[in-house]
């Protein structure tokens, strides 16, 4: 089986009352977990995290 979305496992968390943390993603990462519904992210790149937030939109 191949991996799931990230947005499909938020999800199964969040319906089982559960928050999601990602634990020092890469910026890329940080942006796209961001959007798919994560409730905290912990960075350690937080400028270029902030840029990759900015160049994924608002949410």
């Amino acid at each position: 089986p191949g991996r799931r979305e990230v947005a499909n496992t938020v999800g199964v968390a969040h319906r089982a009352g559960l928050q999601v943390l990602t634990w020092c993603p890469d910026p890329v990462d940080a942006a796209r977990f961001t959007g798919a519904g994560v409730d905290a992210v912990v960075v350690d790149d937080v400028p270029g995290t902030v840029a990759a937030l900015k160049a994924d939109g608002p949410r």
